[in-house]
């Protein structure tokens, strides 16, 4: 082929002949030639001085240092980031494995059922893989918001487990709590109910991990660690509720007493003249029936009948005052105090037995309900004054020992005082009148339950418990920790581990005591009845349960 210059030649020797038609078909192959011979000329350059390797034939050699490019480094899998990335992957499987529940218990049953006909009959029955609706279905819907790194770490592992527990039990705590009739105590409480069975659902997490940490391949472990870790949790959190309902103080019951005995001493309502004379024919009855109508025998008895007769009661307020008086005078006194405890008692069905038709006033049924409840809540504030006294005293007398070891004893007894007199038939009519909730609340604590007993049992080995203990698990294990730091033996350790048992159980059994007297306490401020369980204790402990069914659910078979 011609080269270029010389074709160039060619037409200017065609324009000098005057060839025009050459000229033109000389100037076509021209221009038809010029891409061709500059990409000739390039590829003869680049042989020539080439800027990148050749291509030849063997092992590709490496660009020169300067032309290598830089690899760009990995960013680091750590940090909190990272923790929440591995505790929000872990939540969606949870909700995953939940949604997808229903579906795998029944894939589950029909798997067995079908491995047990194979067995049975030789039968070749495949088992079912991932159905549809099953977790595997939701873990697939939720693949684009779930991480794809694996727990690189330990506490990454642990931020994946516990994403786990809580994507499954939240939403199943949430379901029970819907169902009508099994989560009516958990809607009465959502609050405390959701934050226990949450809680719990960390606490299953966190001791799951610990067991798959310490043995990777123990499912069984990990079914009990979780068990063990999620109801613990689930049962501190219920503990940590009210365990009963509110019930008013005692400084607001003598308030509101007070103010109701005054809204009856001002009261214009008075009695009839009908059963204004009731009174005193049925306190002569009573001395009779008594024997007691000799004034010089029972001086006290028959002065205080004689200043009724003198001066009769003529409102309902006046009645309660001559209760009283027969209190002061007569019942209060050694040799006439079964007498007295008649009159109180005779004066007591008498204002029981006031109706709406003798009483004289605007609204004589208002002011009787007054004045019953008036007499009601000062019954039950002298026997809540009755039962702090007995506890103030066992404190002070477990405080005189120097060890402080006999509180819970020195309650026991003290308190067993008024329940003995309370069941006592010889002492009938001596008593306080506690009803059978609050005599039910006092056995409680005079003989404890059996956490409180086991607790009380363990404090002995406290050194705050007495001479013996000191000596044994104070002193000796203060020795025993310098023998072990000395010898490397723990064992030395032995009696200072029992002292500190010891400690903490003497503590937990006088505080058992203590939450027994406030429940007797509660009983008798709620008018003599037992409180009825707070709606967050029943709720707390509903979520106990429910902790326990999403364990064994989310626990690898």
């Amino acid at each position: 082929m011609a080269d270029l210059e010389q074709m160039k030649k060619a037409l200017r020797a065609a324009h000098a002949a005057g060839d025009t038609a050459g000229a033109k078909r000389i100037a076509a192959m021209i221009k038809a030639a010029t891409p061709m011979q500059q990409g000739l000329s390039e590829l003869s350059a680049m042989t020539q001085k080439p800027s990148v390797a050749p291509v030849i034939d063997g092992p590709m050699l490496p660009p020169p240092a300067d032309q290598q490019a830089t690899p760009k480094e990995k960013p680091e899998y750590r940090g909190f980031l990272a923790g929440v990335d591995q505790l929000g992957g872990g939540m969606n499987e949870g909700i995953a494995a939940f949604a997808g529940a229903p579906v795998d218990l029944m894939t589950g049953a029909l798997n067995l059922g079908g491995a047990g006909v194979n067995a049975l009959f030789g039968t070749q029955i495949p088992a079912i893989e991932n159905p549809v609706g099953g977790s595997g279905t939701f873990t697939k819907a939720l693949d684009p918001i779930t991480t794809d790194m694996e727990p690189q770490t330990g506490p990454q592992r642990y931020f994946r487990r516990v994403g786990q527990e809580v994507g499954f039990g939240v939403p199943a705590a949430m379901t029970g709590a819907a169902l009508p009739e099994y989560g009516l105590a958990a809607r009465d409480a959502m609050l405390p109910y959701m934050a226990a069975s949450t809680a719990s659902d960390v606490g299953a997490g966190v001791t799951g991990q610990t067991s798959q940490e310490v043995v990777p391949d123990s499912p069984v472990l990990n079914i009990i660690a979780s068990l063990l870790g999620g109801g613990g949790t689930a049962y501190a959190a219920s503990a940590m509720t009210p365990a009963l309902t509110k019930t008013q103080s005692l400084d607001d019951l003598k308030a509101n007493n007070a103010d109701d005995w005054a809204s009856i001493r001002a009261s214009q309502d008075t009695l009839t003249p009908e059963a204004t004379a009731r009174l005193s024919p049925e306190l002569h009855a009573m001395l009779v029936k008594e024997r007691a109508t000799n004034p010089n025998l029972f001086p006290r008895a028959n002065a205080t009948v004689a200043d009724i007769d003198a001066l009769p009661p003529k409102s309902l307020y006046e009645v309660e005052e001559a209760r009283r008086l027969a209190g002061r005078n007569v019942a209060s006194n050694a040799d006439e105090a079964s007498v007295g405890v008649k009159m109180k008692k005779t004066i007591d069905d008498y204002l029981t037995s006031i109706k709406p038709e003798d009483v004289q006033g605007a609204d004589p049924e208002a002011t009787i309900d007054l004045m019953l409840k008036a007499r009601r809540d000062s019954h039950q504030a002298f026997k809540a004054d009755e039962i702090l006294n007995k506890e103030m005293r066992a404190e002070t007398r477990a405080d005189t020992t120097g060890t402080g070891g006999n509180e819970v004893n020195a309650m026991r007894q003290n308190v067993r005082t008024v329940f003995d007199r309370e069941r006592d038939p010889t002492l009938r009519g001596k008593g306080g009148g506690y009803t059978q909730d609050e005599v039910a609340a006092m056995g409680r604590v005079v003989k404890g339950d059996t956490a409180s007993n086991f607790a009380r049992l363990l404090g002995r080995m406290a050194p705050s418990s007495g001479a013996l203990p000191l000596t044994a698990t104070g002193y000796g294990g203060a020795a025993g920790i310098a023998g072990a730091g000395m010898t490397g033996n723990p064992m030395y350790a032995l009696p200072a581990l029992a002292g500190g048992i010891g400690e903490v159980s003497k503590a937990l059994a006088e505080k058992m005591t203590k939450d027994q007297i406030a429940a007797l306490m509660a009983t008798i401020l709620n008018s003599g009845k037992a409180p009825a369980k707070s709606a967050a204790r029943t709720a707390t402990q509903q979520a106990i349960v429910q902790q326990l069914m999403s364990t064994l659910a989310t626990s690898p078979q």
